[in-house]
C-alpha cells in the first residue's frame, strides 16, 4: 500500500527560522540554511 502524502508550502513571509518545523518533516525536505546563503 502506497501513502500519500500532503504536499505543503511554507509561508515565507511567516516563517521566523526557529526549526520547529524541520523535524516534523517526513521527507528530510525542509532544512534552516545560514541567511547569507539564502535566496534573495
Amino acid at each position: 500500500m502506497k501513502i500519500k502524502r500532503k504536499i505543503i508550502k511554507i509561508d515565507e513571509a511567516k516563517c521566523d527560522g526557529c526549526g520547529v518545523c524541520v523535524p516534523s518533516c517526513a521527507e528530510g525536505a525542509i532544512q534552516i540554511i545560514d541567511e547569507s546563503q539564502a535566496r534573495r
